[in-house]
């Protein structure tokens, strides 16, 4: 897990212990990182304190020297996830378009997820559609791969500073 994605949650006010400090934490051990605030972590067990486990976040941060995303840059990183997992995932394009249309609805600063609000639109009909044609599901994949090349572009061209900093 990427501390863009656990910071998203956080500025949105849904992170947990459970599905994204530990995870986060889990991963980092992964990659080789090593600090006793990241053990400590890791190692937490249920019930969880979320003052607890913040702190050792806070303190993993700093003994890792880690960056600390603002919350345009969150926003643009969880976008660029979805992008990247509808390549990865060819069976989950529909739930990814879903989110980044909701996204749209939530990030009115982030023009780049504009045109992903007709697209949540068009899923949520093809999805309630008792049965829908090929033609209409090969149509939608088009429209979603077309938007989804035009996202990735302004993401490129407006948040150079995307990928250039140590992601964990």
């Amino acid at each position: 897990m990427d501390i863009c994605l656990v910071y998203y949650e956080k500025y949105k006010g849904t992170v947990t212990a459970e599905d994204h400090y530990i995870p986060w934490a889990i991963s980092l051990l992964e990659e080789g990182c090593m600090s006793d605030a990241l053990n400590m972590l890791a190692g937490l067990q249920k019930p969880y304190n979320l003052f607890e486990v913040e702190e050792y976040v806070k303190r993993t941060i700093s003994d890792l020297t880690l960056f600390v995303p603002t919350y345009e840059q969150a926003v643009a990183y969880k976008t660029f996830h979805h992008l990247v997992s509808m390549l990865k995932e060819p069976n989950n394009v529909l739930a990814h378009a879903k989110i980044l249309g909701d996204m749209a609805i939530e990030e009115d600063e982030a023009e780049y997820l504009d045109d992903w609000l007709a697209i949540g639109y068009a899923v949520d009909e093809f999805e309630d559609t008792l049965h829908p044609s090929k033609e209409e599901r090969n149509e939608l994949y088009k429209e979603i791969s077309k938007q989804a090349n035009r996202t990735r572009t302004e993401l490129f061209t407006d948040s150079s500073d995307l990928l250039s900093y140590k992601r964990y």
